[in-house]
């Protein structure tokens, strides 16, 4: 195993603590995860996705000293003045296509569960569009922390909370619930699944004999049903495409029994599950990456998944792990040292699969050491932006290393002369902007103001960044808003990136 290289993770799981609603809408990523015990403790984990977090004192400059526009309240933008169909329809359309500062906002988003202003009945499908894309993302653990206190409150979420449950692997309490109950005879397959997770085999016996003496149960869920309860006797041989059309229960069932199934074709939620499982080590690092992508987990889940690979694993996955593991070591031994050349190397082969950015990211803070105190930093300074994170940018030691753009996003620094470009001079502008842009005019004046973020951010996806006059204006409404820095974060990311010229 990789680990033998002397790296020490803690794997335990972190007990779940009660948040309050202000404590859940400040947690970037929105609940517990399974956090390794980091080489680079230094990273300030919870704030490498940051988008309004203050300025160290003892390093800003008049230029960043300037008083700032309070937030607005994000647990208060759903209100009964909103469209539901559009908020739906913009929620559905935001995908992780979007700059990494924004992505994390819009988990923020995601998480709003104070949506009482709404007729109840536009306030539960609203929460089940939030909770649809968080599964969508993979982000099962979110969606799950939602429904949890949700469905105290109602039955409405009781499926969503069921299924969830099912993805965690926490399904005692929801089974306990629905065998005590009175349930309803569609259920027979939730039914029959939940007895024999809670051992009670022959009443799941009976209850299949019975459905077989109806014949109201079709013939594919009895004989998955027959295959759960008589794990022996495998009739499932002569059924093909499983994964069509598979719902949470269905993938447990066949789990339980051992059947296989090819991850490529399911949804993101069900790579969520399979970091529970005791699944091959390919399976799993390939799910940890693709929900690392979604922001569903974080960059240090995966740097922990990477120790667990053999170490005579060979391809690309391995290769990734052994360059990601080799730098951990050598941050750990030498933190001052020149690491210029393994953070490249790690890079240019996460970009193959799209981990880059986010790596990036993480390792902002290394990489803002590394500018500090080497002579020859251009590289490593270009790697800096690329990251966007302003607490890491406003530490820099000498500004005159940025050209004018970026002294002028990061530091607020005046600009002597217009931009070439429209784009740099369009971001430039709307940070300065002062009004409600005016794309976004009426419904601000309408307090539409989950309205009108969403449809900034979908504004800001990178199918849609080609007109100069939308970026400035989403821009800008941010900025309005009260979310400084996060527009300086996101402008900072797309030019950095190259997603904009």
């Amino acid at each position: 195993m990789f680990n033998i290289i002397g790296i020490g993770f803690s794997e335990t799981k972190l007990k779940e603590q009660p948040l309050s609603a202000i404590d859940w809408l400040t947690d970037i990523y929105l609940g517990d995860e399974v956090v390794p015990n980091l080489i680079n403790p230094s990273i300030d984990v919870d704030s490498a996705f940051s988008t309004t977090q203050p300025i160290n004192p003892s390093t800003s400059t008049k230029a960043t000293s300037r008083s700032k526009k309070k937030p607005l309240d994000l647990s208060k933008i759903f209100l009964k003045k909103s469209s539901f169909e559009n908020l739906n329809m913009m929620i559905s359309q935001i995908d992780n296509d979007i700059p990494l500062p924004l992505l994390s906002f819009f988990y923020k988003i995601l998480s709003i569960k104070d949506i009482e202003t709404f007729e109840d009945e536009n306030s539960h499908q609203l929460l089940n569009a939030q909770i649809e894309k968080l599964l969508n993302f993979g982000a099962v653990d979110k969606a799950k922390f939602i429904l949890d206190t949700e469905r105290g409150n109602n039955n409405y979420f009781f499926d969503r909370w069921f299924n969830v449950n099912l993805l965690s692997y926490t399904e005692q309490e929801p089974c306990k619930s629905l065998t005590l109950e009175h349930y309803q005879l569609s259920k027979y397959k939730e039914k029959i699944f939940c007895l024999t997770t809670l051992k009670n085999i022959k009443r799941a016996k009976l209850s299949l004999t019975a459905l077989e003496a109806l014949e109201i149960i079709p013939l594919r869920d009895e004989i998955l049903l027959y295959n759960l309860l008589h794990p022996n006797i495998n009739l499932l041989s002569n059924f093909e495409d499983l994964e069509s059309n598979i719902t949470p229960l269905d993938y447990r069932i066949y789990k339980k029994i051992g059947r296989n199934l090819s991850l490529n074709k399911l949804p993101k939620m069900y790579q969520y599950s399979t970091l529970l499982e005791e699944s091959d080590w390919k399976v799993k690092t390939s799910a940890t990456e693709a929900l690392v992508k979604t922001g569903a987990v974080k960059f240090e889940k995966l740097i922990s998944t990477y120790l667990e690979i053999p170490e005579e694993a060979t391809g690309d996955l391995s290769k990734r792990a052994w360059l990601t593991i080799n730098l951990e070591k050598k941050l750990k031994a030498m933190p001052t040292s020149n690491t210029s050349k393994e953070f490249t190397q790690l890079f240019r082969e996460l970009k193959k699969t799209g981990l880059e950015s986010v790596a990036i990211r993480h390792y902002s803070h290394e990489l803002l050491d590394l500018v500090n105190n080497q002579q020859n930093s251009r590289t490593v300074l270009n790697l800096l932006l690329k990251s966007a994170d302003l607490i890491s940018l406003r530490k820099l030691k000498n500004k005159k290393k940025l050209t004018p753009i970026y002294q002028n996003l990061i530091f607020d620094t005046a600009l002597k002369r217009k931009p070439n470009s429209k784009i740099t001079s369009a971001l430039s502008m709307a940070l300065q902007e002062k009004s409600v842009p005016l794309a976004y005019k009426d419904m601000i004046e309408e307090e539409k103001y989950g309205d009108a973020l969403l449809r900034s951010i979908l504004f800001l996806k990178t199918t849609n960044l080609t007109d100069p006059k939308n970026l400035k204006e989403s821009i800008g409404l941010l900025n309005f808003l009260g979310f400084d820095d996060l527009a300086r974060e996101t402008s900072i990311y797309l030019l950095a990136n190259k997603v904009v010229k």
